[in-house]
């Protein structure tokens, strides 16, 4: 990962010989899509295009469920969408 100055770095514009090719404009780390300038658009997207995911797996599930059941399940849902943000 190379990491510029607040105002924005243009990788572009480096040299990295054989490396080039590995030259990436966002990278994953532990789960964690981040950047050069430390931007966490593509993290917070990321996280968004999975709830809904799951929102939309839940609300398959949901007929088959009684109603204290199906809010136990979406507590539980809630309470990990937490720990993740």
């Amino acid at each position: 990962m190379v990491l510029g100055p607040s105002g924005g770095l243009d990788a572009s514009l480096l040299d990295f010989g054989p490396l080039q090719r590995y030259v990436k404009p966002v990278v994953t780390n532990l789960g964690v899509k981040t950047d050069c300038n430390f931007k966490m658009d593509k993290q917070i997207n990321s996280v968004i295009k999975s709830t809904f995911y799951h929102l939309r797996l839940l609300s398959k599930i949901r007929p088959i469920l009684s109603f204290k059941d199906f809010e136990h399940v979406i507590h539980a849902f809630y309470h990990h969408l937490s720990e993740l943000l």
